[in-house]
């Protein structure tokens, strides 16, 4: 394996992994697998879903919802439309 780089943001070490293992099994959860290629994928529909929503760099974002692997693509969609997320326990 690569030597781990130094990058500037946690963007920056996802696109590196993109890159150098892209059909490497990032999660599996349920039953439903997520490579580093699906997981960007999904991350990019996240961010510029949030963006069209009108969220500018450094608003607040919430996900409510059950514990699931959704979370992760949601939170890298966040970090890459540089909006923060806030997540909610479903049971409050």
């Amino acid at each position: 394996m690569d030597q781990f780089p130094k990058k500037d943001t946690l963007v920056d070490v996802f696109r590196w992994r993109v890159e150098k293992t892209p059909d490497a099994l990032f999660s599996k959860f349920q039953g439903r697998e997520l490579s580093y290629t699906d997981l960007d994928h999904n991350a990019n529909k996240v961010a510029q879903g949030i963006i069209s929503e009108g969220c500018n760099p450094d608003s607040r974002v919430a996900f409510l919802a059950k514990n699931s692997d959704h979370f992760c693509e949601f939170l890298y969609g966040t970090m890459k439309s540089r909006t923060v997320c806030v997540g909610i326990n479903w049971r409050l």
